[in-house]
């Protein structure tokens, strides 16, 4: 009887083993199959999970965009200090917009980390380091500037429209940036996910891959 429990106990052992390596390998099978566009996807998905949540200096992010054609792969995203558009209350004086506009092949990444690891932020930044400037970049802020009102005769007066005008007045502007060649470009992550910087960092990884494979399918 133990003796037949024990080879019973010894093929259920060995079963499982084999299931969880079958498992392992069908997994990863899995992930070598995604496709470039796939993967593009799914860090789109991972980082729509940021969408309106605040980074480390109180921006909201608003919007980001991951696409890719052949090995060119081009980056968008804004933070808003105020989500819904340009406040028309008196709060809107406040409102600043960070247009960030970035592009890149996968190929040149020689590193992936985190650029903000002390902070508590709900969004942090991921650090994408490239070779020798290969990728480039463009930021775009907006903000209210003070304006010098050419018409103010020395007291304020009022239009024909009723609006009360005086000696300076704010208009909404945006410094338009240059697309420039950089190593590094910054791309968000959910930092208050544990698992999504890794994902995030493993997605950018296979794209190098598949990338590098395409360019030369028997290089190292």
């Amino acid at each position: 009887m133990n003796a037949n429990y024990r080879h019973l106990s010894i093929k259920l052992t060995l079963f499982f083993c084999l299931l969880l390596t079958t498992t392992s390998v069908v997994l990863a099978q899995q992930k070598a199959l995604l496709t470039k566009e796939e993967t593009i996807n799914y860090i789109n998905k991972k980082i729509a999970d940021c969408l309106k949540l605040k980074d480390k200096d109180k921006y909201y992010l608003e919007y980001f965009s991951l696409k890719i054609t052949d090995c060119n792969i081009k980056v968008y995203y804004s933070y808003v200090t105020e989500l819904g558009g340009l406040p028309t209350n008196e709060s809107r004086y406040n409102y600043k917009e960070y247009n960030y506009d970035a592009s890149f092949n996968p190929m040149q990444i020689i590193a992936i980390d985190v650029n903000d690891a002390s902070s508590t932020a709900d969004v942090g930044g991921m650090i994408l380091t490239f070779k020798a400037k290969t990728a480039k970049k463009s930021i775009v802020t907006g903000k209210y500037v003070e304006k010098k009102n050419p018409y103010y005769q020395g007291s304020p007066y009022q239009d024909r429209n009723g609006k009360w005008w005086d000696e300076t007045y704010k208009k909404y502007e945006k410094e338009e940036g240059t697309l420039v060649a950089t190593d590094f470009i910054t791309i968000p992550y959910l930092k208050s996910d544990p698992d999504s910087f890794t994902k995030i960092k493993k997605a950018l990884e296979h794209l190098r891959d598949l990338c590098k494979a395409e360019d030369d399918p028997f290089g190292q």
